[in-house]
C-alpha cells in the first residue's frame, strides 16, 4: 500500500512540475494544486484508516490464534475424556461379568440351600417318626418291666438252681414275644 502512495506522490509531483514550467495559467495551476492537496489529505485519511484496519486485523488474528489454541486444548481434553470413557466402559464390562458370575454362584447357592432345607425337612420328619417310635418303645419297655415285676410277684424270684420260670398267663405276652417285637422296631 505504501508503494502505491509513493507512486501517486511521484505522479502528482511530476504533474506539478510540468504544469509550473510549461506556461499554464496560475488559476489552473492553483486549482490543480488544490486538487492535489485534497488528494493528499484523502491519502492521509485512507492511510489512517488502513492503520486502524491493520490493528483490527492483528487483533482478530490474535483472537484467532487464541481460539486455535483453545480448540487444540479442547480436542486434547476430548481425546482424554474418550480414553477415560473407554477405560470406564472396559471396567464396567468387567464388573458386569463379575456380577453375572456372582449371580450364577448365588443362584447355585440358593438351589443348594433349598436342597439342604428339603433334606432338613425330611430329616425332621424322620426325627419325628423316630421320636414317636422311641416313645412307643419306652412305653413298651415300661410295660415289659411291669410284666417282669408282676411275674416276680406272682411266681417269686427264680431260684439260683435254674428252675424253669412259670409259663405266662393266657392273656399275657411272653418275654420272647416282647423282645422280638422290640427287635422289629
Amino acid at each position: 500500500m505504501q508503494k502505491r502512495t509513493i507512486a501517486t506522490m511521484v505522479v502528482v509531483g511530476c504533474a506539478v512540475t510540468m504544469l509550473t514550467g510549461c506556461g499554464v495559467k496560475q488559476e489552473i495551476h492553483d486549482a490543480v494544486v488544490a486538487d492535489l492537496n485534497t488528494a493528499m489529505q484523502d491519502i492521509e485519511t485512507l492511510n489512517g484508516t488502513i492503520e486502524e484496519k491493520e490493528a483490527a486485523l492483528d487483533k482478530e488474528k490474535s483472537a484467532l490464534r487464541k481460539a486455535g489454541v483453545e480448540l487444540t486444548s479442547a480436542n486434547e481434553r476430548t481425546e482424554t475424556a474418550k480414553a477415560k470413557e473407554a477405560e470406564t466402559a472396559a471396567a464396567l464390562s468387567a464388573e458386569q461379568s463379575k456380577v453375572s458370575s456372582l449371580e450364577g454362584k448365588l443362584s447355585s447357592e440358593k438351589s443348594r440351600v433349598a436342597s439342604a432345607q428339603q433334606d432338613a425337612s425330611a430329616l425332621e420328619g424322620e426325627l419325628s417318626t423316630l421320636q414317636e417310635a422311641y416313645k412307643l418303645l419306652e412305653a413298651r419297655w415300661k410295660q415289659f418291666e411291669e410284666n417282669l415285676n408282676d411275674l416276680d410277684k406272682a411266681v417269686g424270684p427264680a431260684d439260683a438252681m435254674g428252675a424253669p420260670a412259670p409259663a405266662a398267663a393266657a392273656g399275657d405276652k411272653s418275654t420272647e414275644d416282647l423282645l422280638s417285637e422290640m427287635e422289629g422296631l
